[in-house]
């Protein structure tokens, strides 16, 4: 198998990964990213497998993830959005905490310099989760079980465009007609969001449902008022990665900004996110010209 990450450097951790979920924690060589089982692009598949007890090579930024764990690859040829589920399966499961990271492989950060962690969740079964793939890049999944712990295992991926239920939109849904002007200031704390885009964004957001009443230009800027985290604005039609219209990424303290033509009155989705899983105090301001 070829290696997951897109690094130079060779991956040295030991050990292979569950050939279809065979699962490399069965008291052998724990599963790693140098023999991580390629998944196929655009193809819906459902992971299944037993990971055994004893240590694993791998660990992430959240839950209890020190035991064995199956590595699935997946390089992306197409910008799509996909549906996790983390399903129950029975009296023999586990909870597992299922990581999806982006050009990067058995980080224990949620940022590096590397890629960064879009998926760390570690709250149980019966859970559905969306993220998205980018055509060029490659992105890992790790399906990890407790230190000493293990047992069956069934994670589904499905290519799903995310209703907008799914996304964390905010109460407040500014109206703006032409001339029109909003400005939101927050502080976020720490942690993983659930909105990414093209312009990355893993930490903490806060997303607008703004209804455009008449036709121009929609403007939108953010700015970190923090002085140091690196500001994302993104503007969508839908919750879904693929309705992103454009985004922009400012430098560290500065600001982002784009700038869309509206033809049709409707609702836009604009997202003050940040590149970091810190704090993140913003302000965020909308035109309608």
């Amino acid at each position: 198998m070829a290696a997951c990450g897109v690094r130079s450097d060779p991956f040295d951790l030991p050990g292979t990964a569950g050939a279809g979920g065979s699962g490399g924690g069965d008291g052998g060589t724990p599963g790693s990213c140098d023999m991580a089982e390629e998944l196929v692009p655009l193809e819906d598949v459902v992971l299944e497998g037993t990971l055994g007890g004893g240590d694993g090579a791998l660990s992430g930024w959240c839950g209890r993830d020190e035991g064995p764990e199956d590595v699935y690859v997946l390089r992306a040829t197409n910008n799509r959005d996909i549906r996790i589920d983390i399903d129950p399966v029975g009296p023999n499961g586990f909870v597992p905490t299922v990581r999806f990271e982006v050009d990067t492989c058995g980080s224990t950060e949620a940022v590096t310099d590397d890629g960064y962690t879009a998926l760390c969740e570690a709250g149980g079964v019966g859970i559905t989760r969306f993220v998205h793939t980018e055509a060029g890049r490659v992105y890992t999944l790790t399906i990890d079980a407790p230190a000493g712990s293990g047992g069956d295992y069934r994670v589904t991926l499905t290519h799903e465009r995310p209703p907008v239920g799914a996304c964390p939109v905010h109460s407040n849904s500014p109206l703006l007609v032409s001339g029109g002007y909003f400005l939101w200031s927050n502080v976020l704390g720490s942690g993983q969001g659930r909105m990414d885009g093209l312009c990355g964004g893993p930490g903490q957001e806060n997303m607008f449902a703004v209804v455009v009443a008449e036709p121009g230009v929609l403007r939108a800027r953010v700015t970190a008022t923090d002085g140091t985290s690196t500001p994302i604005v993104d503007v969508r039609t839908g919750c879904g990665f693929v309705t992103s219209q454009d985004c922009d990424q400012g430098a560290a303290g500065g600001s982002a900004e784009v700038q869309i033509s509206v033809t049709e009155p409707g609702t836009y989705y604009v997202t003050a996110d940040h590149h970091g899983v810190g704090t993140f105090a913003y302000d965020l301001e909308i035109w309608l010209n």
